[in-house]
């Protein structure tokens, strides 16, 4: 090979990688191209957008969006600080101390005035702590804080029946909290609605569930015997209460059908009078259809049943007391 083939392979190999040069510059140029035009027509539609919403991208409206969330703000502070009012906090103590407390307490509940030969309570009402008020059991060292708490969201109920004039209460429980709060993905379906994105799940569930339930609750199953004015006032005392109580689960029945007692026939009487055959029953139960047209038309017009003097209302509901651990958390700023 002479020296001149070799200086016009030197050209064309050096022309050869300009032309790929300029080629991958050309095809650089275009894409960035297109990714800027695809960019601007992008922010192109978002502004479009914003110029015909409801809302105008002008100070006016910045400035309002601004005042509403202050107001928001100052709402959502106020409503915490009403939520929170009643909020209950308690010294350290000991097993001993505090078991000889909740059986004074008990004993003391136990006089208030009802239904049940002059009381609330039959005798030996546990109010939701028989292991501890009747079987004997000494309270846990560990648990000390939430029983101390527990007993006086009970004290306070019952308190409030009381008051309200309740005739008797029949039963009072301690639920689990737990169970009675939606899962944390029920409250991020709650919270999230539809169309949203999906809450990410969550690594450390025990953490999360710390973190997110910034409330302590006592959660209640209650019985109780009354009539409709003391459930009333009973239910206004909760709605009004400095602690913040909510009532769950709420059902109430008639012990009786004061009606169908007004207007039945004894049931015995029909027994009785089922027995003869014949002759005699038939004589029987002439005179009862005649006996019964006398007394249903003595009973006519005189059905109304006196408020004061109808049958108690036999009441099941699920009562929270709720803490939202502002004087817990006063305690730990100062210190």
């Amino acid at each position: 090979m002479n020296k001149t083939k070799i200086i016009l392979i030197s050209i064309g190999a050096v022309c050869g990688v300009a032309a790929l040069v300029l080629a991958y510059l050309v095809f650089d140029t275009i894409s960035t191209t297109g990714a800027e035009r695809e960019e601007l027509e992008g922010a192109r539609e978002t502004l479009r957008k914003q110029v015909n919403a409801e809302i105008k991208p002008v100070k006016a409206a910045v400035d309002a969006i601004e005042q509403n969330r202050l107001a928001y703000e100052e709402w959502t502070a106020e409503a915490n600080r009403l939520a929170a009012r009643g909020d209950r906090q308690f010294g350290p103590t000991t097993d001993a101390a505090f078991k000889t407390f909740m059986v004074a307490e008990a004993h003391r509940m136990a006089e208030f005035p009802g239904g049940v030969e002059g009381k609330l309570v039959k005798a030996g009402f546990p109010f939701g702590f028989q292991q501890y008020i009747l079987d004997g059991a000494m309270p846990p060292t560990a648990e000390l804080p939430k029983l101390q708490r527990q007993w006086d969201d009970v004290t306070a109920v019952v308190t409030t029946l009381a008051k309200a004039g309740v005739y008797e209460l029949q039963s009072i429980q301690i639920k689990d909290a737990a169970s009675a709060m939606p899962p944390p993905e029920a409250r991020d379906e709650q919270a999230g609605g539809r169309g949203r994105r999906k809450a990410p799940p969550r690594r450390n569930q025990a953490n999360a569930a710390k973190e997110e339930q910034p409330f302590e609750v006592t959660v209640m199953a209650v019985e109780m015997l009354t009539r409709p004015a003391a459930l009333v006032e009973a239910l206004n005392s909760f709605a009004t209460s400095e602690r913040f109580v909510v009532v769950d689960d709420f059902k109430f029945v008639r012990e009786r059908d004061d009606i169908v007692d007004a207007i039945g026939v004894d049931a015995k009487k029909q027994e009785a009078q089922a027995a003869p055959s014949g002759r005699r029953r038939r004589r029987a139960a002439a005179e009862e259809a005649e006996a019964q047209v006398d007394e249903d038309a003595a009973k006519k017009g005189k059905l109304a049943v006196d408020p004061l003097k109808s049958s108690l209302l036999k009441v099941t509901m699920t009562v929270k007391v709720f803490d939202f651990k502002t004087l817990e958390q006063q305690k730990e700023v100062q210190q």
